[in-house]
Order: C-alpha cells, then sequence, then structure tokens
C-alpha cells in the first residue's frame, strides 16, 4: 500500500511539471504570437503611413505645377488687358508661402522658388560655337560669390582655383585650367571618380568637386545672420546663357542684400563688360512700395542701374544718317547688351513637395520647366530669330510640346 501510494504521488509530481512546462511553453508561444502580430500590425500601419506620406509629397509637386499654370495663365491674360504684370517677380502667385493641405491622414504643402534668380554653373562654359568658351562675367561673379561667403564663414577657401575646378569639371577636354582639376586628381582620392567633363545635372555635384568643402556648401549656421546653402543661390537649372532676374533674387529684408545679385553684377564689371551696376539701388528700389508691384516689369526698366562701356556700332550697322540715328543705333545695342545680363521672364523652377504623416518626413525636390506661350517672352539676345529652340547649335534646348518638363526629381526621407 505503501507502495502503490508513493508512486501515485511520484506520478502526480510528473503530471503536475509536465503541465506547468505545457503551460510555460504556451504562454511563450502566445507571447511570441502576439509580439510578431503586434510587429506586423506595426509594420502594416508604418508601410501604410510611408505610402501616405510619399503620395502627399508627390501630390504637393503636383499642386506646385497648377500654381504655376494659374500664374502663367493670369500673366497672359493680366498682360493682354494691361490689369497685370508678365513679368516674375517676389510677388507673383507662385512665390507666395504655400500652406498645408490635409491629403487623407497627412498634410502636404507647395514650395516654390525662381531658378532664374540664381547663378548658373552650367552657363559657365559654353560649347553653342563648337568650341570652349568661358563666360568670364560668370567666371569673376563666381569668384566673388565664394571669396565673400568664405569670409562671412571664416572660412580659408582659394576661390580663383575653385572656380578653375568648375570649369574642369564642366568642359570636355583633360586640360586643366589654372590650378583646376581633371580625372587624375579625382583618381587618387580614397574612393576614386572621374571629373564629369559636361554640364552638372545636380547641384550636389559642387561636393565632388576639388576645393569645395561641406562648410562651404551647407553654409555656416554660427555666424549671424546664419548661411544658407548654396542651393539659394546657385543652380544648374538657371537661364541657358547666364542671366539672372533680379526680381526673384534671393535678398536678405533685413539688411537688403543679395549675394548672387552683387556677385553677379561685380562680376560684368570685373570681366569689363560694364562700367558700373548700382546694384544697391537697383535692391532698394525693386522692395520700394512705391514701384509698381514690386518689380521690374521688362528688361528696359533696368537700363538706368548699368553703365555699359562703349560700345562700337559694326561698319554693317552703323547708320548712314546724322548723329541722331548714330546716336538711335547706340542705345539699340546697350538694350542688346542689357538682354545679355537681365531678364525679367523665369522659366524653370524648383518645387518642394513636403509631406508629414506622424513621425514620418518627407520632401520631393522637382526642377520644371515652364514653357510660355509666347516665345517672346524669352527675351532672347538678337530677337525671336535667335532664340535657342529655333538654332541647330541648341537642338537640345529645342521647347517641348507640352506646357512643362520635370527636369529632375529628387526624393528625400
Amino acid at each position: 500500500m505503501r507502495r502503490v501510494a508513493t508512486t501515485r504521488k511520484r506520478n502526480e509530481g510528473v503530471a503536475l511539471i509536465l503541465t506547468l512546462l505545457f503551460v510555460v511553453l504556451l504562454t511563450v508561444l502566445v507571447v511570441e504570437f502576439a509580439y510578431e502580430a503586434q510587429v506586423e500590425a506595426s509594420y502594416s500601419l508604418n508601410s501604410g503611413n510611408d505610402f501616405q506620406a510619399r503620395l502627399a509629397a508627390r501630390s504637393a509637386v503636383y499642386k506646385g505645377l497648377s500654381v504655376l499654370e494659374t500664374d502663367r495663365l493670369q500673366s497672359e491674360l493680366g498682360a493682354a488687358d494691361g490689369s497685370a504684370s508678365p513679368a516674375d517677380s517676389r510677388l507673383s502667385s507662385w512665390a507666395l508661402p504655400g500652406e498645408f493641405e490635409p491629403l487623407n491622414d497627412a498634410v502636404m504643402r507647395a514650395t516654390i522658388s525662381d531658378e532664374f534668380g540664381k547663378i548658373n554653373l552650367n552657363a559657365l562654359v559654353d560649347y553653342s560655337t563648337g568650341e570652349k568658351f568661358v563666360r568670364e562675367q560668370v567666371r569673376q561673379a563666381l569668384i566673388l560669390f565664394f571669396q565673400q561667403r568664405a569670409t562671412t564663414g571664416g572660412q580659408n577657401v582659394d576661390a580663383e582655383a575653385l572656380v578653375d575646378a568648375i570649369i574642369d569639371w564642366l568642359d570636355e577636354d583633360d586640360e586643366i585650367d589654372g590650378n583646376g582639376a581633371e580625372t587624375a586628381f579625382y583618381q587618387a582620392a580614397e574612393t576614386p571618380y572621374s571629373c564629369k567633363n559636361g554640364p552638372m545635372d545636380s547641384i550636389d555635384e559642387l561636393l565632388l568637386i576639388k576645393g569645395m568643402s561641406p562648410a562651404l556648401f551647407f553654409g555656416a549656421r554660427d555666424v549671424d545672420p546664419p548661411q544658407l546653402p548654396v542651393t539659394e543661390f546657385l543652380t544648374v537649372h538657371g537661364d541657358w546663357i547666364g542671366r539672372i532676374n533680379p526680381n526673384t533674387v534671393y535678398i536678405d529684408l533685413d539688411s537688403g542684400v543679395s549675394d548672387a545679385l552683387e556677385a553677379y553684377c561685380l562680376g560684368w564689371v570685373e570681366a569689363g563688360m560694364a562700367e558700373d551696376i548700382n546694384f544697391e539701388q537697383m535692391i532698394q528700389d525693386m522692395l520700394s512700395v512705391q514701384e509698381e508691384l514690386g518689380a521690374y516689369q521688362n528688361v528696359d526698366d533696368l537700363a538706368g542701374y548699368v553703365t555699359h562701356v562703349e560700345l562700337a556700332v559694326a561698319e554693317s550697322r552703323r547708320p548712314r544718317g546724322g548723329a541722331q540715328d548714330l546716336e538711335a543705333a547706340q542705345v539699340a545695342a546697350e538694350r542688346e547688351v542689357l538682354r545679355q545680363i537681365f531678364t525679367v521672364h523665369s522659366h524653370i523652377f524648383r518645387i518642394h513637395g513636403d509631406a508629414m504623416l506622424d513621425d514620418i518626413l518627407i520632401r520631393n525636390e522637382a526642377y520644371v520647366l515652364r514653357v510660355p506661350q509666347d516665345p517672346g517672352t524669352l527675351d532672347w539676345p538678337g530677337g525671336n530669330e535667335a532664340l535657342p529652340f529655333q538654332n541647330p547649335v541648341y537642338s537640345g534646348l529645342e521647347l517641348p510640346q507640352e506646357f512643362y518638363r520635370i527636369l529632375s526629381w529628387k526624393v528625400i526621407q
């Protein structure tokens, strides 16, 4: 009897242990399953949020396109009846601050800036005649810009060597300009790469060029006022021959100074292509409330701010009349030079499509070509017969049939 009781107790103990072990294992499985289910649910939710945020950011870019189209239609209709200015300026509808708008569970906003209000790096080197041509006024402008930026940011930069390196990056040959650099220099880097030897596709390529530092590119935050990134002053999607729109350049409203416009105007003076350009008065008049719409309506409005170098009228163009005809021809020649310096019509814009959902932030950055219905608004020097899309040399710049063309698209998350 004692032996049977002892055996029974031993069996009951083993059964209890097995039961507890089973419960523990079952609990572990249930907890693991619940955890995996929670992870899957969270992953699905995040994927859904990510999708919605991406959709909202993309939608914000297209909202920006609709704003540009509305502005274009308003300008063309207003120009026809005289009720609005066809010029692009900081007071154009596309330049007004965008507002956050809901889209499903996310919020989105479109912000538009003008690339014609910046110095175009790709205009530094030109092959339109079949041979390499460096625009000296753009070269001088960039040297002055980087010198001023380095001084303000407390950096030591050889601005002239940096611009030489940019020329080497853009030109098609493998010969070093001044203190620049070609492929041999970049191949010696820790991670070798080749010199571009062609137009830049993105302003970010500057970070690959000899002499460019992250501090110079992104700006100094510890100075007063903080420096903005070079993307607010330089571009690779600007005017084809390097003109700038003074109506849309970045201006520090506190000081009334525009670094890009100052460097650009002084570049023309340093290159000996203008005796003086009063950019300070140009900015003040543009910001003055006395100016109509706060913008210059056409290029001729800028004639009073620029003193040109004396221009000799070619014999083939010299009028046979008296001094009055000669003076008229001289004025026409000066106006043509002025159209090589400035434009008041912009055609390439940067759209930032921002979206936010919970802790997900996404930005779509798109560069867009807006094609004018009236080619005359391109302000091309020499008149419409010299427009690039009518010249075989500029076959790559033919105006597309559509009104908008996406030149570049980047997603930042």
